[in-house]
């Protein structure tokens, strides 16, 4: 059998190149793409998505996704949803996006994604997953129990009647509770966690989905954690400094060649900073762009992107996404429609001292901690760079509580920055990947020594 031609569909959502390792590691052909030919051409179709439904819609309408979908979808061609992508599926989301209090979906099944009413939210932790007998779902799978990192689900849905319509012992429905079973009359709320059937539900085809090939999934208790070695640019040169300070810290020559070593290093990713323009003291805009251009890895672009001309033309430069610092602070009305045009590519920086903020290259305050969260949460941000500010650059560790508090208040992703020594401390970062905690940054332990890349990714869970 030929290896089947699997599309990512490249919307900017984040993690997309997880899938596309994954896909790849089990035969197929994988492209992450939005080109409407090799979309619909493609023998399957996977619609990755994180972070807040909002912006994951938006995302995928910037690249006429609902159209993509229901044309696959309408001739049998299967379609499979990861995470936030299943939940578009789905007529709409309870998701609050500023003063909308509900999102429309893709429609492809009846129902609406709404928060959990369980005494505990977000689930996260494994759970088993429920299927009728006959399913084809769980084929090849050795556990039905799967690791839940969600505050969203489908809590009931109504199914047509119609000869040949979908029903909930369906072989292609599974489900899965989060609630406490001591809670009288309390129904089993499904959980729709494998892939989008045909479009049997609306009487347009009853054939079941195509199989893509022999798959053999496996669970892992202690999920990856990405690394984004930094590379800090200021006149020019690659530097870490301590505490945000201007002009303290090291000077560690090219940031080219900085960002190139830890790529033939094995990084995925890298943290590229402007602080120049972060500082508000110039621009190193052009050579930023050009690091990028030079890379083949994912980067997060950041350093004085306070308005749309300097949004705009980081995004141009080919960066995955974009970090936000002081222009959160400083012009949230500008904040919130960058975040609800870009979705996943908009990351905001919360660089905290206690729980006050800090603004403007570090040097003035920018509000309180909870509360700026909590209005980014309501537009809809997807992604958080926490820096603990006393520990950037000070070889100290990470601030464990910090983050764990962060990830309590906040549904998004959360990367971490700031402290990271040895690979102990990633360890510990990776332990809390489960509630929340994304990714990390790691700067000063890499170029000082303290611990090598190599060992860094190791502890992160490289594959």
């Amino acid at each position: 059998m030929s290896s089947p031609r699997v599309v990512v569909l490249d919307h900017g959502s984040g993690n997309v190149h997880s899938a596309v390792r994954a896909l790849s590691h089990v035969g197929a052909q994988v492209e992450l793409t939005a080109d409407r030919a090799a979309v619909l051409g493609a023998d399957g179709l996977l619609v990755p998505g994180v972070g807040n439904f909002h912006a994951c819609m938006a995302g995928l309408r910037a690249v006429d996704g609902p159209s993509l979908v229901d044309t696959r979808l309408a001739g049998g061609r299967p379609v499979l949803g990861v995470c936030v992508g299943m939940q578009v599926m789905f007529d709409g989301s309870a998701e609050p996006h500023g003063t909308q209090p509900e999102q429309d979906g893709l429609h492809q099944w009846p129902g609406t994604v709404e928060r959990l009413t369980a005494p505990v939210v977000p689930h996260m932790g494994w759970s088993p997953v429920q299927a009728p007998e006959g399913t084809r779902l769980f084929a090849e799978v050795e556990s039905e129990r799967f690791y839940f990192v969600h505050s969203y689900a489908v809590g009931s849905w109504d199914l047509p009647t119609a000869p040949g319509a979908l029903s909930a012992a369906s072989p292609r429905v599974t489900w899965s509770e989060h609630g406490s079973p001591l809670r009288r009359g309390r129904r089993k709320r499904p959980v729709v966690r494998h892939a989008v059937p045909p479009r049997e539900v609306r009487g347009r085809g009853t054939a079941p989905p195509e199989e893509l090939g022999d798959v053999t999934v496996t669970t892992t208790e202690s999920p990856r954690l990405e690394l984004l070695p930094a590379v800090d640019v200021r006149g020019g040169r690659a530097v870490q400094l301590q505490q945000g300070v201007a002009d303290s810290g090291w000077d560690f020559g090219d940031p080219l060649q900085a960002a190139q070593a830890w790529q033939e290093q094995g990084a995925e990713w890298i943290h590229l900073v402007d602080l120049d323009a972060a500082f508000g003291e110039g621009s190193n805009r052009d050579l930023l762009a050009g690091i990028v251009g030079q890379l083949d890895l994912k980067v997060e672009l950041s350093g004085g992107i306070r308005d749309q001309d300097s949004l705009v033309a980081a995004l141009e430069s080919g960066c995955t996404r974009v970090n936000l610092g002081t222009a959160a602070l400083e012009d949230p009305e500008w904040t919130a429609r960058a975040i609800a045009e870009y979705g996943d590519r908009i990351a905001v920086g919360l660089d905290v001292r206690g729980t006050t903020l800090a603004a403007r290259g570090w040097t003035k305050e920018g509000g309180d901690l909870w509360e700026t969260l909590a209005r980014l949460d309501a537009e809809g941000c997807s992604r958080y760079v926490v820096t603990d500010v006393a520990k950037d650059g000070m070889l100290a560790g990470p601030n464990l509580q910090l983050l764990r508090d962060v990830c309590a208040a906040t549904d998004a992703a959360v990367v971490a920055s700031g402290g990271v020594t040895t690979r102990e401390d990633v360890v510990a970062l990776r332990e809390l990947v489960p509630v929340g905690v994304e990714g990390a940054i790691i700067g000063s332990a890499l170029y000082k020594g303290t611990v090598t890349l190599s060992d860094a990714l190791d502890a992160a869970g490289r594959p």
